[in-house]
């Protein structure tokens, strides 16, 4: 029996304690039972990590974030540097200079939407000098 260094919650809601020094697990059916246990050896208390459902890839509440995915996952690891499979920053710096990779969007350059360009409008042109109609000579 050893103390117990780590204590995580199951889902069907038993806690499993993990000696890292021996390996050793031990279940146990309450957290109360655990203390009970660490008490009677004389360990030291450790925080316990109850159960969460993961909802990875799911937003429980709207945030008004976006969530970007890449169109094109396979070049997307080939040319982004925190993928294992990225190819070098020279390989990065190819694709980006033939369009292939686009930086800041999922979608390569030639399939992105323009953004409309405001029109330029000639400048308008001045109104006629004034022109006086009498003349007087003197």
């Amino acid at each position: 029996m050893a103390c117990l260094d780590e204590l995580n919650q199951k889902p069907d809601k038993t806690w499993i304690g993990i000696s890292r020094s021996t390996g050793e697990m031990r279940t146990f059916e309450t957290l109360g039972h655990f203390q009970q246990y660490q008490e009677a050896l004389g360990c030291r208390p450790i925080r316990p990590s109850p159960y969460v459902k993961s909802n990875a890839g799911q937003n429980t509440i709207h945030t008004g974030f976006l969530e970007f995915k890449p169109r094109d996952e396979a070049t997307q690891a080939r040319f982004d540097a925190m993928s294992d499979q990225w190819e070098g920053v020279n390989a990065s710096e190819e694709a980006v200079k033939q369009g292939v990779f686009v930086e800041d969007s999922a979608q390569p350059a030639s399939l992105r939407e323009k953004k409309p360009q405001p029109q330029q409008q000639p400048p308008p042109t001045p109104a006629p000098a004034p022109t006086n109609d009498i003349c007087s000579i003197q």
